[in-house]
């Protein structure tokens, strides 16, 4: 909350950790009180003490990333690539020069999408703000304004665009998982997509991969929460750098670039969990018993692929319809309920 609303928070500050100097983490230091010297005075104060474990609260980026040397916090937003990779020709030279990739391109767009419309004088101060402004080779605010322009009327279900979710959508939508019992829960996890999937889908392995999962609450933020045809859905912005964007109906594209970097970055798993909150949220709010039938899916827009100049119909777009009953399983796991119960 203190990153996203400095303002509502004006007593917590927010430091980079890259950035920390000596004097900061002295000022941060816990300075604990003078220990008691009587001990009936210990136990008097202390006689409640539970020495349990207490819960974590981890956001979905640790949950995946456990273990990694280039965890950064940019990687909240996205993945920055590991290394240089072939990739196509964009209409767009701010795409072209590699000046902006990664999390800087990334954090940025995200940015603009969440404050989108905005008049000339809004743009250019938010790009003022990450030191972008036009020049002699590159006119910044005329080039993400057409690049915006795009992607507001790009069809993403149907003929939907995201300009037609205006006054139908959340933004930022915010919630709190609780995983009550880790022993087990990823062998658990990636059995379940096993029996979706089956045991050599990209998902599965990837699954496999995952270094643990910590008890405690998962917290995260959905891109856009949105309804459609009275079915509702999540809808999360990626800016990874692919050598292809061909549009991924389903994860049965096991040769699409989409569905391996849904994989590689275990995206799959994120709208997962965003689905199971979702359908809490749904069940919450209108007093239902099971809100799976209410869930149309979810939608991954790789926003890269729509400025490539080889562009085809719903390249960068993946699209998974299907996963209803998954979620549902999904959030049984979490509760500690079989499916057979």
């Amino acid at each position: 909350m203190a990153l996203k609303q400095p303002a509502l928070l004006p007593g917590v500050a927010v430091y980079n950790r890259n950035s920390l100097r000596e004097e900061d983490l002295q000022a941060l230091k816990f300075t604990a009180p003078p220990r008691t010297a009587s001990a009936n005075e210990f136990y008097t104060m202390y006689a409640e003490f539970n020495a349990q474990r207490c819960y974590t609260r981890q956001s979905y980026t640790a949950l995946t990333t456990h273990g990694a040397e280039d965890f950064d916090i940019s990687d909240y937003f996205v993945k920055n690539e590991a290394q240089q990779i072939a990739t196509p020709n964009y209409r767009y030279s701010i795409l072209s020069d590699g000046q902006l990739r990664g999390a800087s391109f990334g954090v940025l767009f995200h940015s603009l999408c969440e404050a989108y419309p905005f008049s000339p004088t809004q743009l250019q101060q938010l790009l003022q703000q990450e030191n972008l402004s036009a020049d002699d080779e590159h006119d910044y605010p005329a080039q993400f304004s057409a690049m915006l322009e795009e992607t507001f009327s790009y069809p993403l279900i149907d003929d939907l665009c995201l300009r037609d979710l205006r006054e139908r959508s959340l933004h930022e939508l915010e919630f709190n998982l609780l995983i009550k019992d880790s022993h087990s829960l990823r062998e658990q996890i990636a059995d379940l997509l096993a029996r979706y999937y089956g045991d050599t889908h990209p998902f599965t392995r990837s699954c496999r991969m995952l270094d643990k999962v910590e008890a405690g609450f998962l917290v995260g933020f959905i891109d856009l929460f949105f309804e459609y045809q009275g079915k509702y859905w999540i809808l999360d912005y990626k800016t990874n750098t692919l050598t292809d964007y061909t549009h991924a109906k389903n994860h049965l594209a096991i040769e699409s670039q989409l569905v391996e970097s849904m994989a590689d970055h275990h995206y799959y798993l994120q709208y997962l969990l965003y689905l199971v909150a979702v359908k809490r949220y749904l069940e919450q709010r209108l007093g239902l018993a099971d809100a799976t039938e209410l869930l149309g899916g979810a939608v991954y827009f790789y926003v890269r692929g729509i400025f490539t100049e080889q562009l085809s119909s719903g390249d960068g777009i993946y699209l998974d319809t299907g996963c209803q009953n998954l979620v549902r399983e999904l959030d049984l796991l979490f509760r500690g309920v079989s499916n057979a119960e």
